[in-house]
Order: structure tokens, then C-alpha cells, then sequence
């Protein structure tokens, strides 16, 4: 292994982190989903505890890891919105110079490892999906920043640091829970190594990490288990059913991402090709994995999100394997040509970093999240100081902080609950039908389903009326809204009529019999 060629490496490590910043910026924007965690962590900062609706402790994030980071941000920047764009901006730039970092020592040569690093930033900018989640406020950032430094660890390391090693992967793991798959085959390498006491010990620190969080999840939600899965996993009949909706969620991201697609299985079936050490072939099997996981749950419904982990570990695998065997692999004309066809596709697609050709295009109810929520987009919300969502009129946040500001806290329900409850503020706690952040509804069994054939990630329950009731969900009045303008505090008054309902309420709206 030769050193790390500084003056080299410094330049284009710089070179590459600028220009993946600028694509990435270009992209910016807030998701959706997103402004659930940060309504956690508006009401955690204004004192009322890590819940999205105050006195209900409910784990309605599935990236415990990410929350407890977006905490000191938002402290720091005042503006959750902000802070969560910028931190991806920094983890990005955190991403991309521990892959240089790797590339540089593994390489054989200089300009070897500066090819293979413009090589492998190109991949990641050429993927729509890929750019516009290292924003967006979910955990995709910093899931890719711990991959990278899994990955890298393996390639220099292999199992001789097994505390470094395995603190990764237990932080990997408290990013989002299903990363247990991508992480298992390596954390199984580590403890059949572990034959001493000293490297007993050095496992403390993950196995700490790991204690800490389920210890306070079960203490304070009751469940060590988010939420989300118990509203989203288990929704189709039949496991071949849901392994159906995995193929099509696999298929839509190589029809609408195909040269990313392509490299990120060029470079894996290069990783697996190149000669590697137990380690790194552990890194192998848990991509491997993690695709698994990803087809066996349904996949998802927004384009690529849960498959860019994959994508991420698969290009730079790849890069790190051609790196440590670049003249062995480099010395046959087919391989050369390989290469250099990898690179100048990567080239021509990186250029044109182009999202999908049809804009707001659904496919099987996947779609492009970021194109759906124009007016989510970083630029938008700086010219106008305000998120705009097509699903719901935000303005209704206004009114509705308003009324419980005059009537004292109300509760209503909302299908799109996200960007309404983050505008509303505290005093306004909205139940989420599709069961997110309401461990009631997320626990409803199939039977309620509206749809036995659900889009992914959108399980259309009916709700008991009477539950909603219990709550006092001042949006079962026919008139909720018009008394909600009018400033009508009796209308809670109203709603106590349908706590021994036998209704239910649909999932677009109107109360029905089952």
C-alpha cells in the first residue's frame, strides 16, 4: 500500500468535493416525510419531549441516528428547515473526502486513484435520486457518509480495528434499523475474530451505542421498534406479493436511473471479480443483502431512496478494488476498455445530471418526490420564506394555530399530516390516517386496508370513528373548517356525538359502514 500522495490528493479531492456540492445544491430541497422528524424536533427544542404530537409518545422517525443530529443543527441555525439542507451539504462534502482518503492510500499510483475518484463522483452525480436525497432531510446523507467509512475500513483495515469497525456499523444501525442486514455479515466476521479479551473490549463502545438507544426507545416510546414499521411493513397478502412490488420498485429505478444503475452493477460485479479479503467480501455479501431486504418489503414509493445505499457501497467497492489492483487489472485491453467506457459514460451523464424526462412521472405509485414538491425546493423556500405543498393548503396551518391559540389545543386528522403539523405548530396535534406517527392506526390489522394491494408506503386504513372521537378530532364535524374560521369554540362540543360511532372513516374523506 503507498502513502497517500498529498499534493495530489488534496487538489483533487477538493476539485471533486466542490463540484459534488454544486450538483447537490442545485438540487436542494425538503422532503415531505422530513418535516415529521423535524416537527419532532421543534416540540424536543421547545421543551414538550421527542414526540410529533405533544403528550403522545410515539416514534414516528425511522432514523434515530439522524434526529438526535438534526437536534444541535437546528439549535445552531434556528431554522430546522435549513439545518437539515445544510447538514446534508456537509456530510456530502464529509462523504466524498473519506472516499478520496480511501482511494489515495489503497492506490497503486496517483493518477489511478484520481480516475477512479472522478469516476466514482460521476456515478453518484449522474443519479437523480442519488442527488436529490443527500438533501431532503432524511438520513440518506449520513447513511452514506458511515457506508463510505465502513467500506474504506474494510478495504485498509479489514478486521484488525474491529472497534472502529464495529462502532460503524452500530452507528449504521441507529441511522435506520434495516441496516442490521447490510451490517450483519460483517458484524459475524467480527465477533468469529473476536478471541481475546482486549478485542472483547474494544466492541464495548458499538455495543454501548447500541444499548443506549433501545434502552431510552423502550424506556420513553415503550417500543425499541419505530413506528413506521409496524404502519408500512406487513401490508401485502403474501410475501411473494410484496417480493413483486420489490422487483417493479428495482425495475423503475433502472428505467429512470439506468446509467447510475448500470456502473453501480459493473463496479459490484468488479468488486467481486478483483481478489478480496474476508472483509470486504462481508462488505459484498451485506449489499447483497440490503437489495434483498429492500424487494422482500415492497421497495417504496419514492424512486431509488432505499436503494441508494446499495448503489453508494457498490460504486465505491469497486473503485476501492480497481484501485488496490489497478496494473494486474489494467494490463488486459478488455479491461481498459471497460473502464474507459465506464468513465466516459459516467462522463456524458454526469454533465447533464438530468432527473426524470417527465418530470412528476408515477410509475406503479413510485415517483420523483423531489419534482412532486416544487415548491419544497431550497430556492423556493428562500424566495418566499415558506414551504408550498400541492397534497395540502398550508395556509390551514395558520388558521389552525389561530383557533387553538383563541379555544386552547384541538386535534384533527390529516392524510398528508407532515407539512401541515410542522407549520401548526404544538397546541395543534393532527393524526396521521396512514398510521406513521399514531400507534393505534399503524397497529390496525389488514382487515382494515381499503386497498388489499396498497401503493407502497401508503397503507389506506379505515379508521374506527369512535377512536378519532376519543381524541377529540375536531375534523369529524361536517363544519370543521367553516367553524374553525369562524373562531366557534363549541365546536368540540360537537364532536363528543360520535364517540360511540359505528362508523368508520374513509381514507379520502366521509364516514361509512363496514
Amino acid at each position: 500500500m503507498r502513502p497517500d500522495f498529498k499534493p495530489c490528493s488534496i487538489c483533487v479531492t477538493a476539485l471533486c468535493v466542490l463540484l459534488v456540492l454544486a450538483a447537490v445544491l442545485q438540487r436542494a430541497w425538503i422532503s415531505d416525510d422530513a418535516l415529521i422528524t423535524l416537527r419532532y424536533v421543534n416540540n424536543t427544542l421547545a421543551g414538550y419531549g421527542a414526540v410529533f404530537n405533544v403528550g403522545e409518545r410515539v416514534q414516528g422517525y425511522s432514523h434515530p441516528l439522524w434526529f438526535l443530529l438534526l437536534l444541535p443543527c437546528t439549535m445552531l441555525f434556528r431554522d430546522p428547515v435549513l439545518a437539515a439542507i445544510l447538514l446534508g451539504l456537509l456530510l456530502t462534502a464529509g462523504t466524498v473526502g473519506l472516499a478520496a482518503r480511501g482511494l489515495f492510500r489503497a492506490a497503486q499510483t496517483p493518477l489511478a486513484a484520481a480516475g477512479l475518484l472522478v469516476l466514482a463522483c460521476l456515478a453518484w452525480v449522474s443519479s437523480d435520486p442519488w442527488l436529490s436525497f443527500q438533501t431532503g432531510g432524511l438520513e440518506n446523507a449520513l447513511s452514506h457518509l458511515l457506508i463510505a467509512a465502513v467500506v474504506v475500513e474494510c478495504f485498509l483495515h479489514g478486521t484488525d480495528r474491529p472497534g472502529r469497525l464495529a462502532l460503524a456499523l452500530a452507528l449504521l444501525c441507529l441511522v435506520r434499523p434495516d441496516f442490521i442486514f447490510f451490517c450483519a455479515p460483517l458484524g459475524i466476521l467480527v465477533l468469529m475474530r473476536t478471541r481475546s479479551l482486549r478485542s472483547a473490549l474494544a466492541l464495548l463502545p458499538a455495543t454501548a451505542v447500541c444499548a443506549a438507544w433501545v434502552g431510552f426507545a423502550w424506556a420513553y416510546y415503550g417500543n425499541p421498534a419505530p413506528n413506521t414499521g409496524y404502519a408500512k411493513l406487513g401490508i401485502y397478502a403474501t410475501w411473494l406479493r410484496a417480493a413483486g412490488r420489490g422487483v417493479v420498485y428495482i425495475a423503475d429505478w433502472s428505467i429512470f436511473d439506468p446509467v447510475a444503475a448500470g456502473v453501480a452493477v459493473l463496479l459490484l460485479l468488479c468488486a467481486f471479480a478483483v481478489r478480496g479479503r474476508p472483509a470486504v467480501i462481508a462488505c459484498l455479501l451485506g449489499v447483497l443483502a440490503h437489495v434483498l431486504w429492500v424487494v422482500w418489503v415492497g421497495g417504496d414509493f419514492m424512486r431509488g431512496r432505499l436503494l441508494l445505499p446499495a448503489f453508494m457501497a457498490a460504486v465505491l467497492l469497486g473503485s476501492m478494488a480497481l484501485a488496490e489492483e489497478w496494473r494486474s487489472v489494467a494490463s488486459t485491453r478488455l479491461a481498459k476498455t471497460a473502464i474507459v467506457g465506464l468513465a466516459l459514460a459516467a462522463l456524458f451523464v454526469g454533465s447533464r445530471a438530468r432527473g426524470t424526462p417527465a418530470g412528476v412521472a408515477e410509475w406503479h405509485g413510485i415517483l420523483n418526490e423531489r419534482k412532486y414538491y416544487p415548491g419544497y425546493s431550497l430556492a423556493s423556500y428562500l424566495r418566499e420564506g415558506r414551504l408550498a405543498s400541492p397534497d395540502v393548503d398550508l395556509g390551514l396551518a395558520d388558521e389552525l394555530r389561530t383557533y387553538a391559540t383563541a379555544c386552547g389545543p384541538i386535534t384533527i386528522h390529516a392524510r398528508h399530516p407532515a407539512g401541515l403539523a410542522y407549520r401548526a405548530g404544538p397546541d395543534v396535534s393532527v393524526i396521521d390516517t396512514l398510521g406513521l406517527t399514531d400507534a393505534f392506526i399503524a397497529r390496525l390489522p389488514r382487515r382494515f386496508l381499503s386497498d388489499p394491494d396498497p401503493r407502497p408506503g401508503h397503507p389506506d386504513k379505515y379508521i374506527p370513528v369512535s377512536y378519532l372521537a376519543s381524541r377529540g378530532d375536531l375534523a369529524l364535524a361536517p363544519d370543521w373548517l367553516d367553524a374553525i374560521r369562524a373562531r366557534d369554540c363549541t365546536l368540540r362540543s360537537r364532536v363528543d356525538s360520535y364517540r360511540e360511532s359505528p362508523a368508520f372513516l374513509a381514507p379520502f374523506g366521509g364516514l361509512v359502514e363496514r
